[in-house]
């Protein structure tokens, strides 16, 4: 029942929020405007980049890149509208970072999320 609530939504959204005010989250300029080259020499301009501060290094972590591309919605109202998705996501158990970039060239918007394990 707990790991049940723990997961919820709403649950993940206030738990990110009070660890972005205790500073245990925290966005970090580190990657801004930085590129990175994926398949088919396709490059992303990372735009945001958040980071759990409390990372077990011991344990064997596992990343997840998602792209995707909006038919109907403004790279400005993606990176305005990417914050709440951003909250709820980093709210999970496990969560380590996530790397958000846009490829200006195609459209593509990509997610590189780090978690704890595969689990």
């Amino acid at each position: 029942m707990i790991d049940k609530l723990r997961k919820f939504p709403l649950t993940c959204l206030i738990v990110s929020i009070f660890r972005l005010l205790i500073g245990k989250l925290r966005l970090s300029n580190q990657f801004i405007c930085k590129m990175v080259e994926m398949n088919k020499n396709s490059n992303y301009q990372i735009f945001r980049h958040i980071t759990n501060k409390q990372v077990n290094s011991d344990s064997k972590s596992t990343v997840f890149v998602v792209s995707f591309k909006f038919s109907n919605l403004s790279h400005k109202a993606n990176k305005l509208t990417s914050i709440i998705p951003m909250l709820l996501i980093s709210g999970f158990p496990g969560f380590v970072k996530k790397i958000y970039a846009v490829n200006h060239k195609n459209g593509y918007w990509q997610g590189m999320y780090q978690w704890e394990s595969i689990e």
